[in-house]
Formats: structure tokens, C-alpha cells, sequence
């Protein structure tokens, strides 16, 4: 709902979903719970500022592995992600050292060439200018989508 002010005038309202009456009888008489729909890019900021204030971390670019759960809570098993950019001349060399990185240390390494042949198209060839790689450099992208370390080029 947009109002002037929580006891204020409304100016619209986002119907979706089961917030229709005709349908929303229906969810009320299915269900055990009460409906909160809210679409996902309103809820999902909401939960992640709730979680962030009561001193969870969120974790980026991680594949939710297993979980199990005792007496002392649950535990979740995720597998940290890292990726690989490289411009298009290097992207054998990179995903080799990645899979040699992956059986060594245990963890998945995403390489991903961009440019003329690569993985992903640079239609205006500004990829590489823009980060600082030649064709065969690389930037090595964290989980939380930072760059951790670049190479101009493969030497």
C-alpha cells in the first residue's frame, strides 16, 4: 500500500498473488499460516537487514551443501565460490591452473572468458580496457564479489 502516513490516505495498493478477496479465501482456508505476500525484491532487504541486526552474516556466491541439526542448533555445510574473468587468448591457461587450484585446495574456482570466442561476448571489445587485463590476463573475483587480485596478462 502507498499511504500519506501509516494512518494516512491510500493512494494505491499492490494487489498480487492471494491478496484478491475472491482468492484470498481460498489461501485462508488451505493453509496454517497467515499470507505475507510481498514481492521478493520488497522481503527480501527486509529479512536480510532483520538477519544483519541480530549479527548473521550473509554469505554471496556459496552453494548451500547439507545441513544438520542437534540439540545445539543447525549446522550448514556451503562451498565457497571463486571466479575466474579472463579475456579470450587465456582462457585454457586460466582453467587449467583453476582445476589444478580446485583439486589442491579443495574449494570451486569458475572461470569465465569474455570477448571474441570466449564464454561471454564483449560486443564493443571494452572488457579488458575497462579492468586492466590483456586477452590473457585475469581477475580473480571473491565471494563477495570484490576483486581480490588481477594479472595484466598470463606472464
Amino acid at each position: 500500500m502507498w499511504t500519506s502516513s501509516l494512518a494516512g490516505k491510500e493512494f494505491g495498493r499492490l494487489r498480487t498473488w492471494y491478496t484478491h478477496p475472491a482468492w484470498q479465501a481460498e489461501h485462508d482456508l488451505a493453509s496454517a499460516t497467515a499470507i505475507c505476500d510481498l514481492p521478493q525484491d520488497r522481503l527480501e532487504p527486509i529479512l536480510v537487514t532483520a538477519a544483519g541486526l541480530r549479527g548473521a552474516t550473509q554469505l554471496l556466491n556459496t552453494e548451500f551443501r547439507t545441513f544438520a541439526q542437534d540439540a545445539e542448533g543447525v549446522t550448514a555445510q556451503v562451498a565457497d565460490r571463486v571466479t575466474v574473468l579472463t579475456g579470450p587468448s587465456g582462457a585454457q591457461d586460466w582453467k587449467a591452473a583453476a582445476a589444478k587450484a580446485e583439486a589442491e585446495l579443495g574449494f570451486e574456482v569458475a572461470v569465465h572468458s569474455i570477448g571474441f570466442g570466449g564464454d561471454y561476448q564483449d560486443t564493443y571489445g571494452t572488457f579488458g580496457r575497462g579492468v586492466g587485463i590483456a586477452g590473457d590476463g585475469a581477475l580473480l573475483v571473491r565471494p563477495d564479489h570484490m576483486v581480490g587480485w588481477h594479472a595484466e596478462d598470463s606472464g
